[in-house]
């Protein structure tokens, strides 16, 4: 039930009832004042972001749809009351909802346990693994041959640079839960500007 595009959400009862809770939530919080188009301003376009917001089973927890880059807010800390003070707080001004512990964060998981907290990026890399079309490779133990020279060839034919920028940046991200890609990671990124 995963969707990007509005022309899609449109489609689908869950999407529309959620674009309709946050738009009852924007106006009610006067988040925004609508006015006439200023003849010397440009006009900030805005985009719906559609998430599934999963348990850590993996079931569905709600479907939350955002007209502008935010997301929910992440509240941490050893101090209990604190915290229950601050929600309690949040919630009767912004009209939030307290989610409980939180189980995915930027395309990790958490797990929170009594050992510990465990993160995993595994969805993350099996999304990053079908968007530049590499499901099916081998693994390796080491991301990167041993001693071997790296240099700009210029008389090649030149890499898609955006596609090249995509892939390090997404590499880049994984180092979160995956340090030992970082070495090699960051010497691909060394040739971002002209890739060949």
């Amino acid at each position: 039930m995963e969707t990007k595009s509005f022309k899609s959400a449109g489609k689908q009862e869950v999407w529309v009832k959620a674009m309709k809770e946050e738009f009852a939530m924007i106006e009610k919080n006067k988040t925004w004042e609508l006015v006439d188009h200023p003849q010397d301003k440009e006009v900030i376009g805005v985009k719906w972001v559609y998430t599934t917001k999963l348990n850590s089973d993996v079931s569905i927890q709600k479907h939350k749809v955002m007209l502008v880059a935010k997301d929910d807010l992440i509240c941490t800390g050893n101090n209990e009351t604190m915290i229950k003070e601050f929600k309690e707080n949040m919630m009767k001004t912004f009209e939030m909802i307290d989610l409980g512990l939180m189980h995915y964060f930027l395309g990790i998981k958490i797990n929170q346990e009594e050992k510990g907290i465990f993160i995993s990026q595994k969805k993350y890399i099996e999304n990053l693994l079908k968007k530049f079309k590499m499901e099916r490779c081998k693994t390796v133990a080491t991301p990167l041959v041993t001693n071997e020279r790296f240099k700009k060839e210029i008389d090649s034919k030149k890499a898609d640079a955006s596609i090249y920028k995509s892939l390090i940046g997404s590499l880049l991200y994984l180092t979160a839960t995956w340090p030992n890609i970082m070495y090699a990671t960051s010497l691909f990124s060394r040739f971002m500007q002209i890739p060949s």
